[in-house]
């Protein structure tokens, strides 16, 4: 779909990256379930940041063969869609309700070269992760809670952790803490 819009592969707006070409939503590097008619909102939203999108543009985008009211579902999808992004109608951070007219995208939207790989939106002392490797995510946000130290190994690692019953008395440092280098 994106490549008939003016739409880049990768954009990224608060904690969030969109890829248009793998249809995902991504929150600080973690995939987000989002079904289709959000996700088509979301994608004709960012097409128009900052602009208004009008109802009925939406309804023949998400519905073009429907000639029933489309205003319940309309309205349920865009209520999905900023449930997964925590926004609210009251006090929007990405969507904006513009009463009789439609919807506006109003965070910053950053166009990413897809090309390279992007480093998701984090909290500021959290470790950086680079999206579209979750054992390496999964790996560091554990030793990073463990530990609270970041894991950035220079060359590839291994963990490996005994599988016993004795596992369950002992804690994730046991095993995930910089400089465990036991044999």
């Amino acid at each position: 779909m994106s490549d008939e819009k003016n739409l880049p592969p990768l954009v990224r707006f608060g904690a969030f990256e969109v890829s248009f070409e793998s249809r995902e939503l991504r929150k600080r590097g973690m995939r987000i379930q989002l079904e289709e008619k959000p996700f088509q909102i979301l994608e004709t939203l960012i097409e128009s940041a900052g602009q208004v999108v009008r109802r009925k543009t939406l309804c023949e985008k998400l519905w073009p063969d429907t000639y029933v009211a489309f205003d319940h579902s309309l309205n349920t999808a865009v209520n999905k869609l900023r449930s997964v992004l925590g926004d609210l109608a009251q006090s929007p951070r990405f969507i904006e309700t513009r009463p009789r007219l439609g919807y506006c995208f109003v965070a910053p939207v950053e166009r990413l070269d897809g090309h390279r790989p992007a480093m998701a939106a984090r909290a500021p002392n959290e470790p950086a992760v680079p999206v579209g490797h979750p054992a390496e995510q999964q790996t560091q946000r554990l030793v990073y809670r463990a530990t609270g130290s970041r894991f950035q190994p220079s060359t590839t690692s291994l963990g490996v952790v005994p599988a016993s019953e004795e596992l369950s008395k002992r804690t994730v440092t046991d095993f995930f803490s910089p400089g465990n280098n036991e044999k």
